[in-house]
């Protein structure tokens, strides 16, 4: 596998963090920043790593949505990390402004927004309406994104679709969801590329990509991948929250 260009803290490059789909899974997340030295109350001269970035899909499956979304609120305020939109995201996003059917998780979610007390309705409507569909590090070369990277040549509704859901292709998989082809297998990019929604049991390395969807809404871990090392951290859920496959390893077939 391709190695990922590193950065050495020692010249006063940021040490970045990136972090796997989180759904709701607040007591994971907060073990894992705990042990890659992330302190997500205030910056300290202890701490291991500057800037905490999410690969979306934050809410949605676990029980407490509304932490995750303050936590990544103040992150945010504090100039210290952000995180770009999954498709979780957007149909919560899509609830907030009143579009669309409203399912099961999505609806747990806005019980958890409404009754948990760590953000309002109109808060989390605003973050989540920030946030981008990529953000590229050019220092490390890396493109941060929730499922694929877009064509900029694509119309503005092609480029989300791709983003938070991935290329598709025709036919339905054994599961009846449409088969999403194998981006990551093929990529080329001059950019690295840290992505997730593709759930898998451990994180899967591509030759220019890695994914960080390590199912901890199913009963898996929360993982986060630390450039400027090259390696990856895991805490294990707690428990399963809903019912989902875990892939075993990087596909080498013609789909996710």
């Amino acid at each position: 596998m391709g190695a990922m260009p590193t950065n050495d803290p020692s010249d006063g490059a940021l040490r970045r963090a990136f972090v796997g789909d989180v759904h709701g899974c607040f007591n994971e997340l907060l073990e894992l920043l705990d042990s890659i030295g992330f302190d997500p109350v205030a910056a300290s001269v202890d701490d291991a790593v500057d800037e905490v970035w999410f690969v979306g899909d934050l809410v949605n499956g676990g029980p407490r949505s509304d932490a995750v979304l303050a936590l990544a609120d103040r992150i945010i305020q504090d100039k210290r990390g952000g995180f770009v939109v999954g498709n979780h995201d957007d149909s919560l996003l899509c609830a907030l402004e009143g579009k669309g059917a409203l399912s099961g998780p999505v609806a747990e979610s806005l019980r958890q927004i409404d009754t948990g007390g760590a953000i309002t309705r109109d808060r989390a409507r605003a973050m989540l309406e920030a946030a981008p569909l990529d953000v590229r590090f050019d220092d490390i070369g890396v493109l941060l994104v929730h499922a694929a990277p877009v064509d900029p040549g694509d119309s503005l509704e092609r480029q989300r679709e791709t983003a938070i859901y991935g290329p598709t292709a025709d036919g339905r998989d054994d599961q009846g969801k449409l088969l999403r082809i194998n981006w990551p297998r093929d990529y080329d990019g001059s950019a690295f590329v840290v992505f997730g929604h593709s759930p898998h049991r451990a994180p899967a390395r591509f030759a220019r990509a890695i994914c960080l969807d390590t199912g901890c809404v199913y009963g898996g871990s929360l993982t986060a991948y630390l450039p400027h090392e090259d390696r990856c951290v895991s805490v294990r859920a707690k428990q399963s929250h809903r019912e989902g496959r875990l892939r075993e390893g990087a596909s080498t077939g013609p789909y996710l």
